[in-house]
């Protein structure tokens, strides 16, 4: 598999290879984040990219999401604030709508492929909107960076973006890797639609 990262502006967040990380990002700003919709990015040639802005029901943007796709695989990278410290979940779900208070709308995650949840066994396979959990420490805001193989963007079966669309969510607490539907990471506390960029 390629490696992958996305080249924040500020600098602060990188070195992932060719697998699935999280790191806690002190000193990027959500102006940063979005300066990394024209980085380069060492996954090869970025065909496609996607925003999501997740909010929780009082309208706070507790995350905000950049997809970048290939053509092979997809990166995504997530950046939470504005949430006290601790370790959450972030998933890809399977709709696009954010209407129900609870999300609930929003569908289980998205999983093209039947999967089980979870990293623990990866050779069988997992949800495709399986992230990893993202770290907030004590200077408020964390990242993670997950690298999606073996599915869609768009035009084809269980795609990211077919006729009901994708969106983000954040949970309270974090994802065990195990525990199907979604790991255990209890309520949603905020969602976003995917959008193409």
């Amino acid at each position: 598999m390629k490696s992958a990262a996305i080249l924040l502006a500020a600098g602060t967040l990188l070195a992932m290879g060719a697998g699935l990380t999280s790191c806690a990002s002190p000193g990027v700003s959500s102006d940063d984040l979005a300066a990394a919709t024209d980085a380069p990015t060492a996954m090869g040639v970025v065909e496609s990219r996607a925003y999501a802005n997740a909010t929780a029901p009082g309208g706070e943007t507790l995350a905000r999401a950049i997809l970048a796709w290939d053509g092979d695989q997809i990166e995504v990278t997530a950046q939470l604030e504005g949430l006290p410290v601790g370790t959450y979940a972030v998933h890809i779900h399977e709709t696009g709508d954010c209407s129900a208070p609870d999300y609930t709308s929003a569908g289980g995650h998205w999983n093209p492929t039947n999967e089980g949840h979870g990293f623990s066994d990866i050779e069988d396979g997992f949800h495709k909107g399986d992230l990893r959990n993202v770290e907030i420490g004590l200077e408020g805001s964390g990242t993670s960076t997950t690298i999606i193989s073996g599915v869609a963007w768009s035009g084809a079966p269980g795609a990211l973006f077919d006729a009901d669309g994708a969106a983000l969510i954040v949970h309270q607490r974090a994802d065990d890797y195990r525990t199907d539907p979604a790991g255990d990471a209890g309520p949603r506390l905020a969602c976003g639609i995917i959008r193409r960029g």
